[in-house]
């Protein structure tokens, strides 16, 4: 089944050694970038960026008036005021907005599928297109859906070889929309993972504007070349220590060797039951996946949402803030959070990533069907047997059953764009 999945492009600068660098014949690709720099890479566009660089610097100022930097200096043990600045940037950066950040796309097949990341955030679905459902990469202030039908004006196609796929082919194509009055460059990657050679994937990058051809393919080939194509993962891989398992309408990883155990709780105001499954892993991992019945005057995930924020997640960055965040007086509290959008075939959904002061760190993946809230949660200690990124990919590893009309789960396309 061909996935059509289109990503839009920025021109991005990143410049390191690396003895595992990327190595592939293909137009933009820089052999000085890490073949892993997908995972931490995030791109803000220059106005939001200096949007950010101000509002933070406004925050610094007035904990500095107030008295509270010093007493930050004191309980995080940074006596440099500049480092301690730099680490509170780092921190209130993650409070801001819903656009900064990663996304994760996950497309399941009959036996596999693949994963892979997108270095912006991708938080709007387009309803009504041609495409049914398609994404909006937000990095300005403003939403305005537009038109993405595209007509193919010509193109080229070519083989290539990568190392971890098979069957490639790189491809560009030039196109318009319907009325003629936008051009744009769509440069992808079509393959076959090694595990699953039925299967052909598309990957691509969309690039719509007023500059040149030229200009266009420098952008969309960078970003493609790598980003994307580096970050492109088997789900098969997760087997090796993790296994697949269900309750009500999740199909969801625990780790290999968790026991189960299951609760129930009643709502105080509505009456109805929440459900609690505790899989006790080993090596000190527990994860908890709590199903919370949704209600219409509930402020539930991707309900009553903000114009700027359309799946309520900063609510739950919020809370989190609530709980651990910066207050002086907590004895346990937030050492650094992250956030990354993810879209699994086709559903939205929100991973965050969070450590405390106590050397505890907590993943918690949130997502929700037409009856429950799905919120799981696994526990670790940091810098323990498995890696972050062990137990951030098993987390993301999900799949909805049955999504009734909520969802349209055979995504023909992703059009992700980014605008400035």
């Amino acid at each position: 089944m061909l996935k059509r999945l289109l990503l839009s492009a920025i021109v991005l600068s990143s410049i390191c050694v690396s003895c595992h660098a990327i190595d592939v014949d293909l137009p933009g690709a820089n052999s000085k970038i890490p073949e892993d720099e997908y995972k931490d890479y995030v791109y803000l566009s220059p106005k939001i960026a200096l949007e950010q660089i101000a509002s933070t610097q406004a925050m610094i100022n007035q904990i500095k008036a107030d008295g509270t930097f010093e007493k930050l200096k004191e309980w995080r043990k940074i006596s440099d005021d500049a480092e301690l600045e730099k680490t509170l940037r780092h921190d209130f950066k993650q409070f801001m907005t819903p656009i900064d950040g990663q996304t994760e796309i996950i497309e399941h097949t009959e036996n596999s599928g693949i994963q892979f990341t997108v270095p912006f955030s991708s938080v709007f679905k387009i309803q009504n297109s041609e495409h049914n459902y398609t994404l909006e990469g937000l990095t300005g202030s403003t939403y305005v859906a537009r038109d993405y039908n595209v007509v193919e004006k010509g193109g080229s196609e070519r083989t290539f070889i990568y190392k971890k796929l098979d069957n490639t082919k790189y491809w560009n194509l030039n196109v318009t929309n319907l009325d003629n009055s936008n051009q744009g460059t769509i440069v992808g990657i079509t393959f076959t993972s090694k595990d699953n050679p039925n299967t052909s994937y598309s990957i691509g990058t969309y690039i719509a504007g007023s500059e040149s051809e030229s200009e266009r393919n420098i952008k969309a080939n960078r970003i493609l070349a790598n980003y994307v194509l580096p970050s492109v993962r088997s789900l098969n891989r997760l087997n090796e220590f993790s296994t697949i398992t269900m309750s009500k309408n999740l199909q969801y990883r625990v780790l290999n060797g968790s026991t189960r155990t299951e609760s129930t709780d009643k709502d105080s105001i509505y009456g109805s039951k929440s459900y609690t499954v505790t899989h006790k892993g080993p090596h000190g991992v527990n994860q908890v996946l709590q199903m919370i019945p949704l209600h219409d005057k509930q402020q539930h995930f991707l309900l009553n949402a903000k114009p700027d924020d359309p799946y309520n997640f900063e609510t739950h960055i919020e809370y989190i803030n609530s709980l651990y965040g910066h207050t002086l007086n907590k004895e346990i509290r937030l050492s650094r959070i992250s956030k990354s959008f993810v879209w699994f075939d086709g559903i939205p959904g929100l991973l965050l990533d969070y450590e405390l002061s106590n050397g505890e760190g907590r993943l918690e993946f949130i997502t929700h069907d037409k009856d429950y809230e799905y919120r799981h949660i696994a526990s670790y200690q940091v810098n323990g047997y498995y890696t972050l990124e062990q137990l951030k990919n098993m987390l993301l590893d999900v799949k909805l059953l049955n999504t009734g009309d909520m969802y349209n789960r055979d995504i023909d396309l992703f059009n992700l764009r980014l605008k400035s």
